[in-house]
Order: C-alpha cells, then sequence, then structure tokens
C-alpha cells in the first residue's frame, strides 16, 4: 500500500507530469511516424509530429524547472495535440470500430489533460492573479530601490530592500566594473547593479547538467570574482525546493574549496575568494578612499 501511495505520489507531483507530458508528446511522434510508415498517415498525423517534437523539446525545459508554474508554460503544446487525437478518434469510421472504442482516446486524452494538468483551475487562477488591483505607487507592500536602471519600477518590500543593501555594499568594496558571483533567483540582478556578470548564466541554476556546470565554472576562473554574495530574499538556498549542492553538486564544490566567509551583511553574507596557492586575496575597496585595507 505504501509503495502504491507513493507511486501516486511522485505520478502526481510536477516532476511525474513533466515526465508524463514528456511522455505522451514522445507517444506522439511515435504514433505519426508508425501510421506514415505502414502507409496509413494523415494531414493531421503531420501536425501531431511537430507538435509533438516542439511539446518534448518544452518538457525537456521545463524538467530543469519543474515547478507548477513553469509545468502550465510546457503544457501549452498539449491543448492542440489532444484535441486533434480527440477529433480523430470521434470522426473515426473505420470498420468494426464501435462508438466506445471510438470515444475510448478521447476521454483518455480529456482525463489526462483536466486530472494531469488542471487547466481550468490554473486559468481561474491566471485570470484572478492579472485581475489583481496592482499598486501604482510606493506602498501596500511595494517599493523601488535608488537604482538608475530601475527608473521606480515597483518591486515588493524585501526585495527592493536588498538590492539596495547589495548595490551599497558593492560600490563601498569593489570597483565599480567589478564582477561578483550570486546565487539568487533574481535573474536580472547583475542588469539591476550594473555590473559584469562573470559567466554566460544569468542564474546559476541554469547550468543545470555537469557539462554546463563545468562550463560555468570556466567562466568564474577567467574573471576570478572577488566575492561571491547569498541572500535569501532572493531566493538563495534552494531552488525548486532542492538545495544547491543536490542540484549543482560541480558548482557546489568548487564554491566550498574557492570562496570563504567574509561577513556576515543586512541581506545575507559574503564570500571571498581564496586564491589556489593559499595566498591572502587582494584586499577590497573602500568607496570613500578608494585604497584597500591594507593601504590604509
Amino acid at each position: 500500500r505504501a509503495r502504491v501511495d507513493g507511486a501516486v505520489a511522485a505520478l502526481a507531483s510536477p516532476l511525474g507530469r513533466a515526465l508524463l507530458g514528456a511522455t505522451a508528446c514522445v507517444g506522439f511522434v511515435t504514433a505519426a511516424v508508425v501510421r506514415s510508415a505502414v502507409g496509413r498517415g494523415r494531414r493531421v498525423d503531420l501536425v501531431l509530429l511537430l507538435l509533438g517534437f516542439g511539446g518534448a523539446a518544452l518538457f525537456r525545459t521545463a524538467l530543469g524547472r519543474s515547478d507548477d508554474g513553469h509545468l502550465a508554460y510546457a503544457s501549452t503544446l498539449l491543448w492542440p495535440s489532444l484535441v486533434l487525437i480527440g477529433e480523430a478518434a470521434w470522426r473515426a469510421r473505420d470498420a468494426g470500430r464501435t462508438p466506445l472504442a471510438r470515444a475510448l482516446p478521447l476521454a483518455l486524452s480529456l482525463a489526462f489533460l483536466v486530472g494531469g494538468h488542471a487547466p481550468l483551475y490554473g486559468a481561474a487562477r491566471q485570470w484572478l492573479r492579472l485581475s489583481e488591483v496592482r499598486p501604482t505607487g510606493p506602498g501596500d507592500g511595494f517599493s523601488t530601490a535608488p537604482l538608475p536602471t530601475l527608473r521606480g519600477v515597483l518591486l515588493p518590500d524585501d526585495q527592493a530592500r536588498a538590492v539596495t543593501a547589495i548595490a551599497a555594499w558593492l560600490d563601498e568594496h569593489l570597483p565599480p566594473d567589478a564582477p561578483f558571483l550570486e546565487l539568487s533567483n533574481l535573474g536580472a540582478l547583475h542588469f539591476l547593479l550594473d555590473r559584469p556578470c562573470p559567466t554566460r548564466f544569468a542564474q546559476a541554476a541554469y547550468a543545470a547538467t555537469p557539462e554546463r556546470q563545468r562550463e560555468w565554472i570556466a567562466d568564474v576562473e577567467r574573471s576570478r570574482p572577488r566575492v561571491l554574495i547569498t541572500c535569501p530574499l532572493l531566493g538563495d538556498g534552494t531552488i525548486d525546493g532542492l538545495p544547491l549542492a543536490e542540484r549543482l553538486p560541480l558548482v557546489a564544490a568548487h564554491l566550498a574549496a574557492t570562496y570563504r566567509p567574509l561577513e556576515a551583511t543586512s541581506f545575507g553574507a559574503v564570500f571571498e575568494r581564496i586564491e589556489p596557492d593559499g595566498s591572502a586575496p587582494e584586499p577590497l575597496l573602500d568607496r570613500v578612499t578608494g585604497e584597500s585595507a591594507d593601504d590604509r
């Protein structure tokens, strides 16, 4: 009983539904190819083939961020695919096909779509979210940060405070053109702070495969950022419920070997780079004097 309950829970989870969606898209492609190979292909099979390839690619991407929000985007191509299957099943007039046999694919398609991806609930939730009255000025939980790149754009209060504090700390301790490392879920952070990103990945979570993690590490070693900052208010710690050490083990191991704690701050924590030869890292700059701590 426990195994059955566990299997049901796994299939009902966002990851399980993403895998089912990817499997369904692969099934669309397989069915279209088989029908064409045996000479029974029709126009609908070509459409299904294209939708299946596109859907498989979308779900392959969604597996990296398999929460409900990202799964909803990947599920888009399931709608026309399942409608085509249902329509073809309903219009089938082959000899020996009973009404029940024609309706069964339609019923299974609708059950998969409604039960597995809850489109009506998702549409209602999105409608309510988009219908909310948004603040037009500071207040009601929203404010802006004094950054030229924001130009008065409102953020949730905690994010605005965090971005402001990070900008102040970096301006005080690093030259204006110096890169820095961060592990937040805010992909625009480097842009907002007008500082170069040390890798081509706007978020570390995008380096999902071992190959991409090694690319991320190589980029970091070329740019050698002086500091790594962490900020729980911007989504550090876990992505989709997985800690960094599990989601990006190569990145986590490299950071543990290359950076050491420097100080706790109002926005989180700062780590400084350890030189490979064990020597002391270059001292950080002071915003006012432009001198390092050692120079003073």
